[in-house]
């Protein structure tokens, strides 16, 4: 079994939820820690802020994924400098009941964002996501490099809408095929080698690897990879792999 197989077999992946955000500026949603999720941010269109309480930020262009691997609290907003709404409040008044789209915001600059999280029936505990950075974000350029995760969610949306015979296992599957590209696109373009992360999954060589903290490495851990807050969307963080 490789890396990616060890990393499903030991957190088995239970659920997950995707739904898209059209959002308007002002907007700043809090969203709330949940150790036994990896979240993702998809910037579809119009940039976006991404910030956790540490520190670590990042701005999203169109076509990036930013992940939040440990399932820290963060907010989503369209500039640091915006009140912060939690999350359940932002739900509550947009009405959403997780059908379509979840639409909020101030009415100005619009932002598209394809929200959701993979979720794991317990708190994550694996040596290869403990080592990832806080945030991990996948810059697209001009090559529109993730857009195909757009059209996912809107199969998986018509899906769990028309309640197909199989459906749920559908869902499923793809949620599973999305978590090992994902991990797969940040193991050949960081620095760590595959063989590096294999390592660190193989119990037998536990003895030879660095103890790993629990919540992810420490800022200092990954010199020249740490999200700061850049001065304008047009920054691009050094965690951008």
């Amino acid at each position: 079994m490789d890396v990616l197989g060890d990393i499903l077999a030991t957190l088995r992946l239970s659920s997950s939820l995707y739904f898209r955000a059209d959002l308007s500026a002002p907007f700043s949603i809090a969203v709330p820690e949940d150790r036994r999720v990896i979240r993702f941010h998809v910037a579809s269109r119009g940039p976006c802020w991404i910030g956790l309480a540490s520190g670590e930020s990042v701005w999203g262009q169109d076509g990036d994924l930013i992940l939040v691997p440990h399932g820290a609290a963060h907010v989503l907003a369209d500039s640091p400098q915006t009140s912060t709404v939690p999350l359940s409040d932002v739900l509550t008044s947009a009405s959403f009941d997780g059908a379509g789209p979840l639409v909020y915001g101030g009415g100005g600059t619009n932002s598209v964002i394809v929200c959701g999280y993979f979720s794991f029936q317990h708190e994550i505990v694996h040596p290869v996501i403990n080592s990832l950075p806080p945030l991990l974000h996948f810059n697209a350029g001009s090559s529109g490099r993730f857009r195909w995760i757009e059209q996912l969610l809107a199969y998986l949306e018509a899906e769990a809408r028309d309640h197909v015979t199989g459906w749920q296992e559908v869902a499923q599957r793809l949620a599973e095929v999305l978590f090992i590209c994902v991990l797969r696109e940040y193991m050949g373009r960081s620095a760590h080698s595959a063989g590096g992360l294999m390592a660190l999954a193989d119990p037998r060589l536990a003895p030879f690897t660095p103890t790993l903290p629990r919540t992810g490495p420490s800022r200092s851990s990954h010199p020249g990879r740490r999200c700061r807050r850049p001065s304008s969307p047009s920054g691009s963080g050094p965690n951008s792999v």
